[in-house]
């Protein structure tokens, strides 16, 4: 028989047997730490406009976070640091309040982050005197607690009995503690968890991850799952740094996490001083540390994500809206697709809405001023609707391996789930540009004869339903795949 490689498909997936059951899902950080970030909660008609765009988009995971131990103008938090106690007046209850019932509504779990440690509650910082000035000529308030068996008992302990005891939340069901405690020693770093000098950042962190889970267990809430480290750096591996000063936070936390955003495209020839390939993070730390997460029975989470590979979002002349872009959307759903086959249990966008002339464009909705209605971004919501819609907290992942006629670098990525309701779907993502890739999908026996919903979020379509698919009768579907795109096939149910 002559060989013809034209007649070859260029991609082949083959869907399997279910692999593991989701912990959560995909959804977004709501940051409200700021008061331009959110209208203030007396402001019905822009809470219901953010609520409708919620139960739109669906996202499936939310990590909210307010912004405690900041002296900035504007900053959010219900503590009062001079009084030494929590104001329970505050709106943040009345918001924290508003999504703790939006996500009972739609069966999601939230984690609760207070961002850093009270002021008051701080080591003393370098240099004499309780602070020091940061680079930018701006006060720092990020220190450790001095001790933190102190911060537990003052300022967790009343925390928690609030938010579940007085306010009965249903789905706060995870808690964060400090954001990106651990940093390398780049010059750049932040000082966000500065200890006492001779001391060890992860020693004192694991010491009050011990004093935490003592106090919430003391106080019934043996399900509240401590998540951590949080740190942002894909060259650290934190529990090799716990073992090695001889503190291990294993049996305080109910999940491993870390921050994602310094990848680039497998295909970008470039090199950076600061950015891995995708492939180089999922093979070189991600699937290390799901692998070590596993081997605990625990989740591992991206509790923030995003990228800084395109433009300049972050250091230098600063470019804003290129995390905005449809390419940083597209580079955030291949990763996704592949760590969900990695064995990532859950993943959290930066941020479900911010200010874009300070933090650059992130968000999923924008308030672009107190006089405008709360609108989708044109390029995240729209790649991001697609991906939390298609894939709910809790879907099993099944087996999906990909065999590629072309190259050595693959073109299209694919997962493939089953819901909670038993809907079987694909997501299947093109991060590249430029040109169509012909895919071929080879699915289990018992999905032949189904009908499979097909929409497209491209370049140009954002979120436009193309003709519905069949798979053949050797349970086979052929189909063309636009560059940068992402492809939900849906089953379609019985009419």
């Amino acid at each position: 028989m002559q060989y013809n490689p034209a007649a070859l498909p260029q991609i082949v997936f083959s869907i399997g047997n279910p692999v593991r059951k989701l912990s959560e899902g995909i959804g977004m950080n709501a940051f409200l730490a700021r008061e331009r970030y959110y209208p203030k909660t007396t402001d019905h008609a822009r809470w219901e406009q953010i609520g409708r765009l919620l139960d739109d988009a669906k996202p499936g995971f939310l990590r909210i976070g307010y912004l405690e131990g900041s002296s900035v103008e504007g900053d959010v938090s219900p503590w009062n640091d001079a009084a030494g106690a929590f104001d329970f007046s505050h709106d943040l209850w009345r918001k924290l309040e508003w999504f703790d019932k939006w996500c009972a509504r739609n069966g999601v779990n939230w984690m609760l982050d207070p961002w850093w440690t009270p002021r008051s509650m701080q080591v003393p910082r370098p240099g004499g005197g309780e602070v020091a000035a940061d680079p930018s000529g701006k006060v720092s308030w990020r220190g450790a607690p001095r001790d933190p068996a102190e911060y537990a008992e003052r300022y967790i302990r009343p925390l928690i009995r609030h938010l579940k005891h007085d306010l009965k939340m249903e789905r706060l069901h995870w808690l964060g503690l400090f954001n990106e405690p651990i940093w390398g020693k780049l010059a750049r770093d932040p000082d966000n968890f500065a200890v006492a000098e001779g001391d060890s950042q992860v020693r004192v962190l694991a010491k009050t991850y011990e004093e935490v889970r003592r106090v919430l267990d003391e106080d019934g809430e043996k399900s509240l799952g401590l998540i951590g480290p949080g740190h942002l750096c894909a060259w650290q591996m934190p529990p090799m740094d716990f073992l090695a000063c001889g503190a291990d936070p294993s049996a305080s936390l109910a999940a491993w996490d870390m921050h994602v955003y310094f990848h680039q495209p497998d295909w970008m020839p470039e090199p950076t001083e600061d950015f891995v390939s995708t492939h180089a993070l999922l093979q070189h730390t991600i699937r290390r540390w799901v692998d070590f997460a596993r081997q605990q029975k625990k989740p591992f989470f991206i509790t923030e994500m995003g990228t800084f590979f395109f433009g300049r979002p972050f250091w230098g002349q600063r470019d804003y809206e290129t995390a905005g872009s449809h390419a940083a959307a597209i580079h955030d759903a291949q990763f996704i697709v592949r760590g969900l086959n990695e064995g990532v249990d859950g993943f959290l966008r930066w941020a479900l809405c911010v200010d874009p002339a300070v933090d650059g464009r992130w968000s999923l909705i924008e308030w672009p001023s107190p006089e405008s209605e709360v609108v989708p971004s044109p390029n995240i919501y729209p790649a991001y609707r697609a991906l939390m819609r298609a894939i709910p907290p809790r879907s099993t992942v099944l087996e999906c391996k990909a065999l590629f006629s072309e190259g050595l670098v693959p073109r299209v990525h694919a997962v493939a789930v089953v819901t909670p309701g038993g809907s079987r779907r694909i997501v299947l993502v093109h991060d590249r540009p430029g040109r169509n890739s012909d895919v071929l999908v080879r699915v289990p026996q018992e999905w032949r004869g189904l009908v499979f919903r097909r929409t497209v979020v491209d370049e140009m379509r954002k979120g436009i339903e193309f003709p519905s698919v069949t798979p053949s009768e050797s349970g086979e579907i052929e189909l063309m795949i636009t560059p940068h795109s992402i492809t939900v096939l849906e089953e379609s149910p019985v009419a």
